[in-house]
């Protein structure tokens, strides 16, 4: 099972999440990462709640990432290109790739092998549930 480091956390959150060298390091110790994308004024900018660190496309193509596009210029920019997805209430959605990305206490009657379950402190999902799905993602995926 893939492992996705939440914003490049794998001890719990902090406040280093989304920076661009925090996620180097969380990709180079072998983890895929999970990284909140904007696209706006003709450039990219990773950030939870704003655009905050700018970053160039060659950035986002590195393997291992999965983008949440914050807005919708960033999903129409690199849904073509990486393996994004963008949601607003939704339970689930699927990524650009064909991912079932779950977000956190939500269910859904099957999961497969293209599921990912985003894990938080609070979800309520079982090993049963778990070990049929392609990943996890969580701030504590250590």
């Amino acid at each position: 099972m893939k492992h996705i480091a939440h914003r490049g956390n794998i001890h719990g959150p902090s406040k280093e999440e989304n920076k661009p060298d925090y996620i180097r390091e969380t990709l180079n110790s072998g983890y895929d990462v999970e990284v909140d994308v904007w696209y706006v004024n003709d450039g990219y900018f990773l950030g939870h709640d704003e655009p905050r660190y700018e970053v160039d496309e060659e950035f986002l193509l590195q393997d291992g990432l999965w983008l949440h596009s914050k807005n919708i210029d960033a999903l129409g920019k690199l849904h073509k290109k990486t393996n994004t997805f963008f949601h607003n209430i939704d339970d689930a959605v699927l990524t650009s790739l064909g991912y079932i990305w779950i977000f956190p206490n939500k269910q859904i009657t099957h999961f497969s092998d293209k599921c990912v379950i985003v894990i938080q402190n609070n979800s309520e999902y079982n090993i049963d549930q778990i070990k049929n799905c392609y990943a996890v993602c969580s701030d504590n995926i250590k």
